[in-house]
């Protein structure tokens, strides 16, 4: 935890790229929306995959079916 600049727990962090980055935001509640936006927003575009319509969804699914058999 040290190695990770871990102060208080619970913590939730990312290590992306070898970059420690933590959640700054409040714990006590701790929403599914904002959990969502955090990882958004530290995760590069270049990890995710934006699917914008049904037919892209569709790809997307039959690729995975394709690969994970």
């Amino acid at each position: 935890l040290e190695k990770l600049r871990v102060s208080r727990l619970p913590s939730i962090v990312v290590v992306v790229e070898g970059r420690v980055i933590h959640y700054r935001g409040s714990m006590h509640p701790l929403s599914a929306k904002s959990l969502r936006v955090f990882a958004r927003d530290v995760i590069p575009n270049t990890f995710l995959f934006k699917l914008s319509n049904h037919d892209g969804l569709r790809r997307f699914v039959d690729q995975w079916r394709y690969y994970n058999k």
